[in-house]
C-alpha cells in the first residue's frame, strides 16, 4: 500500500512538473535571424548565435471576453433587427402602395425606384441580421 501511495505521489510530481514545463514553453517565443537575413521564430533559442526571448500574449478574442449578459443581449437585438428586417422586406416586396415617414412625421408614398432600392436594403439586412435571403 504504502508503494503505490509513493508512486502516486511520484507521478502527481511527475505530471505537475511536466504541464508547468509545457505552459513555460508556451508562453515563451526566441526570435533571430540567421547569416542570410532571414528572420526565424521558435520555442528554443539557437546554440549557435544569440536569440531575443520574446513574451507571447493570451491569445484570446474580446468575443471569447463577453459575459453570458452581453452575447444575451446581443442575441436578443440580433433577433429584434431580424424581424424588423423581414418585415419591412414583407411590405417593399407587396403589389399594393408603400408609404413611409419622414423625420417630421411626413407621410410619403415611395416610388417604384425608391421600393426597388429600399428592397435591395432590406434583404441585405437580412442576410446580416438572420443569415438568410428570404423572410
Amino acid at each position: 500500500m504504502k508503494r503505490c501511495a509513493s508512486s502516486l505521489a511520484v507521478l502527481i510530481v511527475l505530471s505537475l512538473t511536466l504541464s508547468s514545463s509545457i505552459t513555460m514553453a508556451s508562453e515563451r517565443v526566441y526570435k533571430w535571424v540567421d547569416e542570410s537575413g532571414t528572420v526565424h521564430f521558435g520555442q528554443k533559442p539557437p546554440t549557435s548565435q544569440d536569440a531575443e526571448a520574446l513574451d507571447v500574449k493570451s491569445g484570446y478574442t474580446e468575443e471569447a471576453k463577453k459575459t453570458d449578459a452581453e452575447v444575451s443581449e446581443e442575441m436578443a437585438a440580433r433577433m429584434k433587427y431580424c424581424d424588423l428586417a423581414k418585415t419591412n422586406l414583407e411590405a417593399l416586396s407587396s403589389d399594393g402602395e408603400v408609404q413611409r415617414k419622414d423625420e417630421y412625421g411626413n407621410v410619403t408614398t415611395m416610388t417604384p425606384e425608391e421600393i426597388a432600392i429600399e428592397k435591395v436594403k432590406a434583404e441585405d439586412a437580412v442576410k446580416e441580421y438572420c443569415g438568410t435571403a428570404n423572410p
